[in-house]
């Protein structure tokens, strides 16, 4: 590595002449995952109309993506592999930054796998009493959205709020 600077890396390299100078490089990003409140005009408000109830869930991979009232996101968030899903724990108290696991960056999956982001799930923590309701991605969103992130953040879906019900006996 010659140069590491902000989010730029600069590798130097030499190569031989008639050597192939294909150099394959393994990027594993920092991500961010963090909720803000959906305004009002978006999603469900409370009964006395004061606010948003729904969270919208958002990806990045900027630290300066992430705003001033992101709340974090606890929970597994489950990656696609194309075997079994990766489980990457979020636990913390503030939003912070995480990689997904080496087995997301198998170039052997299958295709419908070859995007580690594409089919991202959200599995909460039982005290959240939210519901993950997965963001539709438009059609033109194609390819691997790492190279959307670089445009900022994308959202993924919502937490709405959820009604458990307890029923004691038997039925």
């Amino acid at each position: 590595c010659k140069e590491a600077s902000g989010e730029r890396l600069a590798l130097v390299t030499t190569t031989l002449p008639g050597e192939p100078h294909a150099l394959p490089v393994l990027a594993k990003p920092l991500l961010y995952l963090y909720a803000t409140l959906v305004s009002g005009e978006e999603g469900p408000t409370s009964a006395d109309g004061r606010g948003a109830l729904a969270l919208r869930v958002w990806l990045c991979a900027r630290a300066r993506d992430v705003p001033s009232e992101a709340r974090p996101v606890t929970g597994v968030l489950q990656v696609r592999t194309g075997g079994e899903d990766a489980r990457v724990q979020l636990t913390s108290s503030a939003v912070e930054p995480f990689r997904l696991p080496e087995e997301c960056f198998h170039h052997d999956r299958p295709e419908d796998a070859r995007c580690p982001l594409r089919g991202l799930s959200l599995e909460l923590e039982e005290s959240d009493m939210s519901a993950w309701s997965p963001e539709e991605l438009p059609a033109s969103a194609i390819g691997c959205l790492h190279a959307k992130l670089a445009g900022g953040p994308l959202a993924i879906g919502l937490l709405r709020p959820a009604v458990v019900i307890a029923v004691d006996g038997d039925l």
